[in-house]
């Protein structure tokens, strides 16, 4: 008697429910939409554009950008001192592995942009150059405990010693490199809380660079084509690039003041990349002529990843009644180009990271 008594109660609290939901269209919006009463067309709250933007103008603003960035190209280790070659010799002090001397070397950035009029979306493409030529290093021995570290001539070793040296006692490496990227983007600079803005964007990089890559050595022993003597050894390597690939990621600004934020914004690409990729290695013994050792040729066809960091502060201000805005900032910028350099060993594999980072100073004018 107790069960159908239960069951009756819970029959007549469904049917109560039931009516009640049936009945909550009809009643009087409070102001805020029930969950599930949203109708397909209806436009929605979203989160509010944050510009920048000014009063009246065309909606575009130039930018221009002083970079001091130090790159740094993996894989260019030329000799290593400390390596006895000769018999009854030993070793007093401790050598080193040598590579070119990187150093930071001024650059600019130059970007042209759009403010849409679709839901505060905003067009950017922005140029980056870089020339830096005067990566060298030198190391001297006069007791010839000097090992290149890279395989130079021939890799056939034969009994007739058709290229070969030793007793190395100094050795010479420059590195140029020649920097150019193209990057266009599509975002929207939006608030997510009363202080924090984000813009997500995508787009594409492009880009085309050249690093020219030689190693020179000097030696008491140089063999050539049957000659032995005294004489020097010289690597040349001409590696270009172009790619084209996506590219996506996302910009913070997080607001002190009014005129004053702080920012952190990063970036992932992921480049086809072709290569070509041409390699030289001449001997030559004293009072004889230069033989040409090695003549090849690599050209491949990789996508490659970038990784990009930048962290920062801002200052901006707009002026003219609003018409004008001017945007100064100081960041620090990290860029990995992964597996970028693609030299040829002979022997190893030659694929190594290309870095920069360094300090950015940018001016933003809208207008």
């Amino acid at each position: 008697m107790k069960i159908r008594n239960w069951i009756g109660a819970l029959a007549v609290s469904l049917v109560t429910v039931a009516y009640a939901d049936y009945q909550q269209p009809n009643a009087p919006s409070s102001g805020t939409a029930a969950h599930g009463s949203y109708t397909r067309g209806e436009p929605r709250q979203v989160t509010p554009e944050a510009g920048p933007r000014v009063a009246h103008g065309a909606d575009a603003f130039i930018t221009a950008d002083f970079i001091w960035w130090k790159p740094t190209q993996q894989g260019l280790e030329y000799a290593s001192s400390g390596v006895i070659n000769n018999l009854g010799e030993s070793l007093t002090t401790r050598g080193n592995v040598h590579s070119p001397n990187f150093s930071f070397t001024p650059g600019f950035k130059v970007g042209l942009g759009v403010n849409l009029p679709y839901d505060g979306w905003d067009l950017t493409a922005e140029y980056t150059w870089i020339r830096d030529n005067h990566n060298k290093d030198t190391v001297s021995k006069s007791n010839g405990n000097i090992s290149p570290s890279v395989f130079i001539g021939s890799n056939l070793i034969t009994p007739q010693n058709i290229a070969s040296i030793g007793d190395i006692t100094r050795a010479v490496c420059h590195w140029d490199f020649r920097f150019n990227v193209i990057d266009a983007e599509l975002g929207r600079s939006h608030y997510i809380s009363q202080h924090l803005i984000l813009r997500p964007f995508i787009g594409l990089k492009g880009t085309w660079q050249t690093q020219i890559w030689k190693a020179n050595y000097t030696a008491n022993s140089v063999t050539a084509n049957g000659s032995t003597s005294s004489g020097t050894a010289r690597m040349y390597q001409n590696h270009q690039l172009w790619g084209i690939g996506a590219r996506s990621g996302l910009d913070t600004t997080w607001n002190l003041t009014d005129a004053f934020s702080i920012f952190g914004n990063f970036a992932l690409s992921a480049v086809w990349t072709d290569y070509s990729v041409d390699r030289d290695d001449t001997f030559q013994p004293a009072n004889t002529d230069g033989a040409e050792i090695v003549r090849t040729h690599d050209g491949s066809y990789y996508v490659k990843n970038i990784v990009e960091f930048q962290l920062g502060m801002m200052g901006q201000w707009w002026f003219s009644n609003d018409d004008y805005h001017l945007a100064v900032s100081i960041g620090y910028d990290q860029q990995v180009w992964i597996n970028y350099g693609n030299f040829i060993y002979l022997i190893d594999n030659g694929q190594a990271d290309l870095s920069l980072h360094g300090l950015t100073l940018k001016f933003r004018f809208d207008f």
